[in-house]
């Protein structure tokens, strides 16, 4: 009975003392551990970035999806930036492709087109002497051709060569007399239209006198529907009824020269002509001026 607080007595301090000695132990360890970590902080952050940052920023990001995204939006942006340039490689492939072909034969329906146009024949340009005047739109009407013809000479020489050779319908005239109201357009067309209906059947050549002026001559003749430049300037063409019977005559004029109904009959030797005085333009370039088709004439020039 007398024991146990003498026990417990003892116990006391002595757990005390074990108790201090544990605190002064983590107290100066505390002490000792501190400088050694601040140098130590201090020498890493002196070399290299704050380890505590790196392991925020580490932590904040997710390598596996974010590797993976970037691999997928970089392969994808490679992909997409690929693609113009493997369309352009094709266009170039294909080029390439018909430039080595040029032996390639086209559709039937290119063919078809490339046979239905036009086929435009360049103004030949002659010059000759008044003399050769009448032998040349001879020569020119059995080509089925028909003529622009340029006088350079001073005096008006092959329109008095076509008073007594020919038949002339005087657009010039016709235009003043309009201008001093003498004529009408009405007239005037009629008068043309007879002088053509004389010399075809006469056989003559027919001038359609324009002067020095840049006449729109189909403008001056939109009215009368025998001014045809595809027929009337034509050879061949203004030989058929499809033009005299239909375009050109009235009923009464459908007669031959004993005056037999029907009998009207173009005569072989007719040949429609323009005649003018510019001498300063360009036979291609007058022609374009008078509106006609420069496909249907050949030029002489007088001089």
């Amino acid at each position: 009975m007398n024991k146990a607080p003498t026990n417990s007595t003892a116990k006391q301090p002595n757990n005390t003392t074990q108790n201090k000695t544990v605190v002064n132990t983590a107290k100066s360890s505390t002490v000792t551990k501190a400088p050694v970590n601040t140098t130590a902080s201090k020498s890493v952050s002196s070399t290299q970035p704050k380890p505590v940052n790196n392991t925020a920023k580490t932590s904040n990001i997710k390598p596996t999806s974010t590797n993976s995204t970037k691999v997928s939006s970089t392969s994808t942006a490679k992909s997409s930036s690929s693609k113009p340039d493997a369309k352009l490689t094709t266009n170039k492939t294909s080029t390439t492709t018909q430039q080595k072909k040029p032996d390639q034969k086209p559709d039937a329906q290119q063919v078809k087109e490339v046979k239905q146009e036009p086929i435009v024949k360049k103004m030949n340009v002659e010059h000759i002497k008044l003399q050769q005047l009448f032998n040349k739109i001879e020569e020119y009407r059995d080509k089925n051709r028909s003529l622009l013809i340029i006088d350079k000479l001073q005096a008006n020489d092959s329109f008095t060569f076509f008073k007594y050779k020919g038949y002339i319908a005087d657009v010039s005239e016709y235009l003043i007399k309009e201008q001093t109201n003498t004529q009408n357009r009405e007239k005037s067309v009629e008068t043309a239209r007879k002088q053509v209906v004389y010399s075809l059947k006469a056989g003559g050549t027919l001038v359609f006198f324009v002067d020095s002026m840049l006449v729109d001559l189909p403008n001056f003749f939109k009215e009368a529907q025998f001014f045809s430049p595809s027929q009337l300037f034509v050879p061949e063409e203004v030989q058929k009824d499809t033009y005299y019977v239909q375009k050109l005559l009235k009923e009464e004029e459908n007669v031959d020269g004993f005056g037999n109904k029907g009998g009207y009959y173009p005569k072989k030797e007719f040949a429609a002509t323009i005649l003018s005085k510019t001498s300063d333009m360009e036979p291609d370039e007058l022609i374009k001026k008078l509106n006609m088709p420069a496909d249907l004439f050949d030029c002489i020039i007088i001089s």
